[in-house]
């Protein structure tokens, strides 16, 4: 069974906050700000909020995408709106909050990426991992599988 899949996001705008270490006070005043003034009013089927991270990982920026909402009459605290390039992604899942189970999540899909003759890793400046937790029942389901769980997005591009 395979355990990476190739995604496209569509490009368009997003909320950028600036940098932060996640897990800091600071990020999680960050979120609430954000959260109370832009999230709890426009979720759909999928979550919208994406941690775009550091080429390094040791830093993250939280992204909110915005495509298809009115942004006339939003507070965005002073976070800054963005472009979004879009793209192709390749995707797995890991368990939250476990940096080593992260990495070698993030590392199997690069490996899986260089067996793969057409995809490689797209290294552009503006494209970097980005991952994304479910929301909901988050909490209620790792107290049924034990853990929970975050997608990790790795950039990709196809080669002729």
């Amino acid at each position: 069974m395979e355990k990476v899949k190739i995604i496209k996001l569509p490009a368009g705008k997003m909320i950028k906050t600036q940098e932060f270490e996640d897990g800091t006070e600071s990020f999680f005043q960050v979120m609430q700000k954000l959260w109370l003034n832009v999230v709890d009013k426009h979720e759909d089927i999928f979550p919208r909020d994406f941690f775009q991270h550091t080429k390094d990982i040791t830093k993250c920026f939280w992204l909110y995408s915005i495509i298809g909402i009115d942004t006339k009459e939003m507070n965005l605290n002073g976070f800054d709106l963005i472009g979004f390039n879009g793209g192709y992604y390749a995707t797995a899942t890991a368990i939250a909050d476990d940096d080593e189970d992260f990495t070698q999540t993030v590392q199997e899909i690069k490996d899986w990426i260089n067996d793969i003759e057409k995809i490689e890793l797209d290294i552009s400046p503006e494209r970097n991992i980005m991952s994304q937790r479910p929301r909901g029942d988050d909490e209620k389901l790792a107290n049924i599988i034990g853990y929970s769980q975050v997608e990790i997005f790795v950039p990709v591009k196809f080669v002729e």
